[in-house]
């Protein structure tokens, strides 16, 4: 009997002694409080384009996000980005779609002035416009001729959510990466991205 309680005592001190520098090390990085400075960062990446019967094709999106704190873990952020793709051959013919995004986050922040991470979720506003340029028969011709149709519109994107980390080496120096999801569509917009900002 003693033995048996020596051995659960034995199997209980390892995971204590794991558990206790797993607290250590986190522990700084939880009682740390990320900035409370309003940041601007414009940033660059990939767009993958959402649409209600799959995905549209892929392209590149550049655009700025604003940060502004208003609690210590917790912050507001407007978003603007702008993704062009297109599918021209040789002969000009294809299609080309330009997507403009602008939302607005409500972001819970873990970390420190040094780097944290974020995660957020909000609305925004999709306007669209998109080109097609094609071979198209008449009935009345012989040959086909070559036409162009363009369409625009603008859609409510109720459903956001992005997450990432922002990187300080330098007092007012930020760098960010992250992944940014919005639907206004059934399938949503794809972005993965990095930027370089300032903190005021």
């Amino acid at each position: 009997m003693q033995s048996s309680h020596r051995c659960a005592m034995a199997g209980v001190a390892p995971a204590r002694l794991i558990l206790t520098v797993i607290l250590g090390v986190c522990a700084p990085f939880l009682r740390a409080e990320p900035p409370e400075r309003a940041e601007a960062v414009g940033h660059f990446g990939g767009l993958k384009f959402g649409g209600d019967e799959g995905f549209m094709g892929s392209g590149t999106a550049y655009g700025f996000t604003a940060t502004l704190p208003f609690r210590p873990r917790w912050a507001v952020e407007a978003d603007l980005t702008r993704g062009e793709r297109d599918t021209y051959d040789s002969d000009g013919l294809g299609s080309s779609e330009t997507r403009t995004l602008a939302t607005f986050h409500l972001v819970y922040r873990l970390g420190s002035e040094r780097v944290y991470w974020f995660g957020g979720v909000g609305p925004g506003i999709q306007h669209e416009n998109s080109r097609v340029r094609g071979l198209f028969q008449n009935p009345l011709e012989p040959n086909p001729v070559v036409r162009e149709f363009s369409e625009t519109s603008t859609d409510f994107a109720p459903l956001g959510y992005k997450t990432g980390v922002v990187v300080s080496p330098a007092k007012r120096l930020v760098i960010r990466g992250e992944v940014h999801f919005q639907h206004a569509l059934v399938l949503p917009n794809v972005m993965a991205r990095v930027g370089v900002g300032i903190r005021f």
